[in-house]
């Protein structure tokens, strides 16, 4: 038996508390009770920007403030380090191969390197870790985006194919599986056995 686990680098962040402090902090912005840098209010004015645009730089700043408060608090040990370690428990009393996949891993502006974070603890625990972060750039252009930055039908493709080509290469597959059935394989594995981190 094996589990699939993909992480993707937000999906421990809180996004309730992200919402609601996007709207105190535009509040404020808009009563004239919060100043931005300089240069910010150099181009908001310069871009005229919308109120959806102006939602967005509040998020961006509540972004930057949850990063803060998570590396205080220990959020990332707290919703990360201790969720996965009740998982890897699980899989080694059943006997179950454990193999989790990175994406979008984030180095913060204030250190907290997510990658770093990730594979040291997963090797620490001999968990086997594909992190394929620099296949999938974090680009409102690309070709393997949606336009809300979640992957596409293309990207999803890549995924499975990146992680086929891992399961194959270390032999994590079942011997008797011939090659048309391993397509076939990982596909129901995706659509089934893997866990979209919280």
């Amino acid at each position: 038996d094996m589990v699939i686990l993909i992480f993707f680098y937000d999906d421990y962040r809180d996004s309730l508390w992200m919402r609601k402090r996007q709207k105190e902090l535009l509040e404020m912005y808009e009563n004239g009770s919060l100043k931005l840098s300089e240069s910010t209010e150099k181009e908001i004015k310069e871009l005229n920007v919308s109120e959806v645009d102006l939602g967005l730089v509040m998020w961006v700043v509540a972004f930057q403030e949850y990063d803060n408060y998570a590396n205080q608090n220990n959020v990332w040990r707290e919703n990360v380090e201790t969720p996965l370690m009740e998982l890897i428990d699980v899989c080694n009393k059943q006997d179950i191969e454990l193999i989790v996949v990175g994406l979008n891993l984030y180095i913060h502006p204030f250190g907290l390197n997510e990658q770093e974070l990730l594979t040291n603890f997963l090797a620490k625990n001999k968990i086997d870790f594909l992190d394929l972060t620099s296949y999938f750039p974090w680009d409102e252009k690309s070709e393997l985006r949606l336009p809300d930055m979640h992957l596409n039908e293309k990207g999803y493709d890549l995924l499975s194919t990146k992680i086929l080509e891992f399961l194959l290469q270390s032999n994590a597959l079942p011997g008797e599986l011939n090659g048309k059935n391993y397509l076939v394989y990982i596909s129901l594995m995706i659509t089934v056995t893997i866990i979209f981190f919280f």
